[in-house]
C-alpha cells in the first residue's frame, strides 16, 4: 500500500510539473523567431521603365536579428507589401527562403536605387538553395511572389526610398 501510494504522488507531482511547464509557455508565448516582429514601416516607391511607378509599403530589417528571422512563418502579405532589408555597404549578398511559408520576390538593389537583379517565385520552405544577389548591392527587397511582373518591375528600375537617399519626399 505504501509502495501505491508513494507512486500515486510522484504521479500527481509529474503531472503538476507537466501543467506548470505548459502554463508557462502560454505565459511566454510563441518563440522569438514566430513572434510577432514590430519592425519600422516606411513607403517605398519603385519608377519603371515606362515612367510609371508602383507605391510599396515596407517593414525595415536593419539589425542582424531582423534580417535573420526576415519573412519567415508568415502565412500571408498584402499587396504592394513588402520587406526591405538594408546593408551598412553594398556587397555580395545571398538570401535562402528557411522557413519562409509563401513564395517571394527578391529584388536585389544598388547603392543608387538601381534594380540590380530580380528572383521571382522563390519557393517556399526551401532552406538549401542560397539566392545570390550576382554582384554588390545595398539592400534587397522582398515582396510578394509574381508581383514583379504582375507590377511591371524590371532591372534597371529605380527604387525610390531613404534607404537610397534619392526619395523627394
Amino acid at each position: 500500500m505504501i509502495k501505491f501510494l508513494k507512486n500515486y504522488v510522484l504521479l500527481i507531482l509529474m503531472a503538476g510539473g507537466f501543467i506548470s511547464v505548459i502554463a508557462l509557455m502560454l505565459i511566454a508565448g510563441p518563440p522569438p523567431q514566430q513572434a510577432s516582429q514590430q519592425l519600422e514601416t516606411s513607403g517605398l516607391q519603385i519608377i519603371t521603365d515606362d515612367d510609371s511607378f508602383v507605391n510599396y509599403v515596407v517593414e525595415i530589417a536593419k539589425t542582424p536579428q531582423e534580417m535573420k528571422t526576415g519573412l519567415m512563418f508568415r502565412k500571408e502579405m498584402p499587396p504592394n507589401y513588402g520587406m526591405l532589408f538594408v546593408f551598412d555597404k553594398e556587397d555580395e549578398r545571398g538570401f535562402w527562403m528557411k522557413n519562409t511559408l509563401i513564395p517571394l520576390d527578391m529584388i536585389f538593389i544598388r547603392a543608387d536605387g538601381k534594380i540590380h537583379r530580380i528572383y521571382p517565385m522563390a519557393k517556399p520552405n526551401d532552406s538549401e538553395t542560397i539566392i545570390k544577389s550576382n554582384g554588390p548591392v545595398l539592400a534587397v527587397l522582398e515582396i510578394n511572389g509574381g508581383e514583379a511582373m504582375k507590377n511591371g518591375i524590371n532591372v534597371g528600375d529605380i527604387v525610390k526610398h531613404a534607404a537610397f537617399g534619392n526619395n523627394d519626399n
